[in-house]
């Protein structure tokens, strides 16, 4: 029976889909919102499939998040320090985030009222700079009218719960949960009780449950209540990525979950609860079947982040020049390329520029030089250092009994830093 694994997979090569995975997630978004925007939510063809259970740009957005989860812990527990490990994450989220922003103002924004100059009487320019460094939704005047969501750049309001959950690794890092794989089996089994509980009775756009703010947002950090969902996934890629020397990815399983989500999403029911584990199981098969040879399909860039940046504005525009005989369709057929355009753009002048500063290695005091666990934990971990998921170099001690104790295990440590694949990491 043929079978594969992440732990299959050669040491510092690229061999795996994630990168395809993101260009198709953000297609798939693209594709969500043609219908939405010239139907509303109803005439979405994923949503009237699943019977309202979800729509494609949801599937999509969990599909980010369970990638996210799997490759962000790796980055955590491989970085040099936490500030190196947020260094990389800043790098990759606002460079293009802060670009995307500016252009759907001055650009996007105007076209939306025909480049009328009564649209700078109602910019905000304090607001818009306000919510820039905490990645807030932005603040752009509602221009087009024609579609169901006048909003200039919708998407962009989840790129500030994904940073929350970057910042949530490494809090869980430091303080050594990332590193007991049970205690954050306990988190997500609580967090994902929660999420099922939130949305009983009723469903992810029509919550009918319990919440935790009344859908109500903090100044920083976004809705409560969205939480639930997001880390659900989020730390069920976690978890694929610290157990994944137990994990296999077989076709039948593979099967398997894709019929049983087909059926559930015909039934009505259930599909909140069995999509997390199927949809991460399906991510994941994919990512790491070596009969799927996409392997190099960034190597001319990954346009996948400016897809999801602009793939929304660009279709505003598309159906505020063609709404006479557009079709939701020809709204997502014309949208794909052209944003496309704007994606190489995004990928070429402003991210591939910033992701080369990871390189730079800045020097911190010698207490930072590594993410470090508290003391305790090295103890605990000491036995069991042989399962070989652990990458993190342990502070050494200055007693010198300790030290020799140690040393018959350095070999085995410095192997275990070998990561099997270094160079997903976002």
């Amino acid at each position: 029976m043929f079978m594969i694994s992440p732990r299959q997979q050669t040491p510092g090569h690229r061999s795996n889909n994630f990168d395809f995975l993101r260009f198709f997630f953000a297609a798939l978004v693209i594709f969500s919102h043609s219908f939405d925007l010239m139907g509303g939510k109803g005439a979405n063809p994923i949503s009237q499939f699943t019977r309202c259970q979800i729509d494609g740009g949801s599937v999509a957005v969990n599909g980010f998040f369970i990638i996210s989860g799997f490759l962000i812990a790796q980055s955590f527990l491989n970085s040099r320090s936490v500030l190196d490990y947020f260094k990389r994450r800043v790098l990759r989220i606002y460079p293009g985030f802060v670009a995307a922003a500016i252009i759907s103002l001055v650009f996007f924004g105007w076209l939306g009222m025909h480049f009328s100059r009564a649209y700078w009487q109602n910019i905000e320019p304090l607001i818009f700079l306000q919510r820039l460094p905490i990645l807030k939704q932005l603040w752009i005047p509602q221009t087009f009218h024609d579609s169901h969501w006048p909003l200039v750049n919708g998407p962009i309001w989840t790129i500030q719960y994904e940073f929350v959950c970057y910042i949530l690794i490494a809090l869980l890092g430091l303080a050594g949960i990332l590193q007991r794989r049970a205690f954050l089996l306990i988190l997500f089994a609580s967090v994902f009780v929660f999420y099922v509980l939130q949305i009983a009775n009723g469903s992810l756009s029509e919550p009918a449950g319990i919440t935790l703010y009344n859908w109500k947002e903090f100044p920083i950090g976004g809705a409560p209540d969205n939480y639930p969902r997001f880390l659900s996934y989020f730390l069920v890629g976690t978890l694929a990525f610290l157990y994944r020397e137990r994990i296999t990815y077989r076709p039948r399983i593979a099967v398997f979950f894709v019929v049983a989500t087909l059926i559930i999403a015909r039934l009505g029911h259930g599909m909140d609860v069995i999509l997390p584990f199927s949809l991460c199981y399906l991510v994941l098969f994919v990512a790491f079947d070596p009969r799927i040879p996409l392997q190099n399909w960034a190597k001319h860039g990954d346009f996948s982040y400016g897809l999801y940046l602009y793939g929304w504005p660009v279709q505003q525009s598309v159906i505020l020049l063609c709404r006479s005989w557009i079709t939701p369709w020809l709204v997502f057929v014309l949208s794909l390329p052209l944003t496309l355009l704007f994606a190489v753009g995004s990928w070429y002048l402003i991210e591939r520029r910033f992701l080369r500063l990871k390189q730079h290695h800045l020097q911190f005091p010698t207490g930072l030089t590594r993410v470090q666990a508290p003391q305790y934990w090295y103890k605990l971990r000491e036995g069991s250092m042989k399962t070989g998921w652990l990458k993190i170099r342990w502070p050494r001690s200055d007693n010198a009994q300790q030290q020799k104790q140690r040393s018959s295990g350095s070999k085995l440590r410095q192997h275990d830093n070998a990561d099997p694949i270094a160079s997903t990491s976002p």
